[in-house]
């Protein structure tokens, strides 16, 4: 039974690590799709031409969930391999994808996505990310932070999906820089007219209207609660195995919640 597998990767301007996740991939997969978000101004083009001609450029919108649903409409394999640019595919995975994509009793595969610091890795057993599905039971929400799901059974295994970036994504500046960009697009889908939301092969808005009315109902009164929540769920979901470090992205995870909420209550005044 051939069973095929496309991969798609939604990047901008990577040309110093799109390589080294193409060559993982680019001889277990049947296809690979690449969405540019706007206008390249580096080499990350010109590399992937040399795995693909499947490239598309489409209008900036600084964040990869709005070029999902169009990246995996491209597809035309049986299962979805989603993956950045700084992400690379481990040896177990590799060797075991094509044997994985042929259980007919799984509809996706959740792997191992250690945190990283730029240097070094500080947390080799958790989280899980979903990142690889059956086409036909996965969707996707054009909506920040919104992952790939599947409708259908998901098998968590141990094997690692590198993530390297070339600088330290829990850094003091980069915290910064990142959560204001991101809070700022977080508020504005949060406060989107539901009608103006979609994304790939979903068949219901609810899951969305629940996540819109959380944050805009009362926000101010759970700033609190809800910091409190998440640095408990991150520090005894497995933070504490990673010291200082674990504690640090368990601050930032449950910063990022309590500022949106500011940020939702201050638009909605």
């Amino acid at each position: 039974m051939n069973v095929t597998i496309s991969a798609c990767l939604i990047v901008y301007n990577e040309e110093k690590v799109i390589e080294r996740c193409l060559k993982s991939i680019h001889n277990i997969v049947d296809e690979i799709i690449i969405v540019h978000d706007g206008e390249c101004f580096d080499n990350t083009i010109s590399i992937a031409k040399k795995y693909t001609e499947k490239i598309f450029i489409r209008k900036h919108q600084g964040m990869c969930e709005a070029h999902k649903k169009f990246a995996y409409s491209m597809t035309k394999s049986d299962w979805i391999l989603s993956i950045d640019a700084d992400e690379y595919l481990s040896h177990e995975i590799q060797k075991n994808i094509k044997i994985l994509v042929k259980d007919e009793s799984i509809d996706a595969y959740a792997f191992i996505w250690p945190y990283t610091d730029g240097k070094k890795q500080f947390s080799l057993k958790f989280p899980y990310r979903l990142c690889l599905a059956r086409k036909s039971k996965m969707y996707q929400w054009n909506f920040p932070h919104q992952p790939m799901k599947t409708y259908g059974k998901v098998a968590y295994l141990p094997y690692i999906i590198e993530h390297w970036p070339l600088y330290d994504n829990y850094s003091l500046k980069t915290f910064k820089t990142k959560q204001k960009n991101w809070i700022k697009k977080h508020t504005k889908y949060i406060l989107e007219d539901i009608a103006n939301i979609d994304g790939f092969n979903v068949d219901s808005k609810e899951e969305i209207i629940r996540i819109q009315n959380f944050y805009r109902n009362r926000p101010l009164f759970k700033i609190i609660p809800i910091f409190i929540k998440i640095l408990l769920l991150q520090i005894y979901g497995g933070q504490y195995r990673s010291g200082l470090n674990g504690l640090k992205v368990a601050f930032i995870a449950a910063s990022y919640e309590a500022n949106l909420l500011l940020s939702v209550y201050r638009h909605m005044k």
